[in-house]
């Protein structure tokens, strides 16, 4: 059931935590497929890094991760959610912060992180017997697109920027995410997880590399007239955060994960608590 399902999404496979007296650079390299690297001590968890600190704490600021300590730049003392908790609480907890990556602990044992990505692939994966019921329902049937892209204004670059030009500009217009295009044409998109993995991780020159050999190439797309379910089976195949909204000839915006939760959680909770309800009711009555 949803809500006791932590121990098989907790992303801990490889899990490496890191002192304070890392650098930028290890704990970047740490992170693998995290999203984020847990910074402990003795005590605990002392801090989090995540790919928006390693944009805007450390590239943004013209600090080299070789020489900067990650617990110069990390989130001091994040917010965590207990493994007891349920899913719609760190939801919750996530949406209510900002924050995309929450530590889960056993008491004061690390168990590991958990990303927004992980609670919405998880509840597709754990509520796969209520899902007609789920998709049937007005939030999963509303066409969300215009309301998520709307009065935005998407980064469009050439694929010969180089890497420091597009770090500053995703800083100055803090958007986690660029399209990059060729005469028009959608070749790729570059996130904070591209910065993280294919540029710093593996110590590529922000000035000489151009974003078009680390974007990532020929991304899906989400047409403008999307449902909800389109956009999150979409996601959930790609194993995406992001999906350019294309309507055939431009693009006209970027749709998170995030923006998903924000503008529906309301609705997703009263539709998952329905379907935990139901589904509890038919396991008392043994059906």
């Amino acid at each position: 059931m949803l809500s006791k399902v932590f121990s098989s999404i907790i992303n801990q496979d490889n899990l490496t935590t890191l002192s304070c007296d890392a650098t930028v650079q290890e704990a970047t390299q740490a992170m693998k497929d995290h999203g984020a690297t847990l910074i402990c001590e003795r005590e605990g968890v002392e801090g989090i890094f995540t790919e928006q600190d390693l944009l805007y704490k450390v590239l943004a600021r013209g600090k080299d991760p070789l020489e900067t300590a990650v617990s110069e730049v990390m989130s001091p003392s994040p917010q965590h959610i207990d493994v007891n908790d349920d899913l719609i609480c760190a939801l919750q907890m996530m949406n209510g912060s900002g924050l995309h990556h929450l530590p889960v602990l056993d008491g004061t044992s690390v168990l590991g992180i958990i990303s927004i990505k992980d609670i919405y692939h998880s509840a597709l994966i754990q509520l796969k017997e209520d899902l007609e019921n789920l998709f049937a329902s007005d939030a999963f049937l509303q066409k969300v697109v215009p309301r998520l892209i709307k009065n935005q204004n998407p980064i469009i670059l050439n694929p010969s920027e180089s890497i420091q030009s597009v770090v500053t500009k995703m800083a100055k217009h803090e958007q986690g995410t660029t399209i990059i295009e060729n005469d028009n044409q959608l070749m790729g998109i570059f996130t904070e997880h591209d910065l993280a993995y294919k540029v710093v991780a593996k110590k590529m020159s922000l000035t000489t590399t151009s974003v078009g050999e680390v974007m990532t190439v020929g991304p899906d797309t989400i047409g403008l007239e999307a449902t909800m379910i389109d956009i999150v089976k979409t996601m959930h195949a790609g194993n995406y955060r992001h999906l350019p909204a294309h309507d055939g000839y431009k693009v006209h915006g970027i749709v998170s994960i995030e923006d998903l939760y924000k503008i529906l959680g309301v609705e997703m909770e009263k539709d998952f608590a329905r379907a935990l309800s139901d589904r509890n009711n038919r396991w008392a009555f043994g059906v």
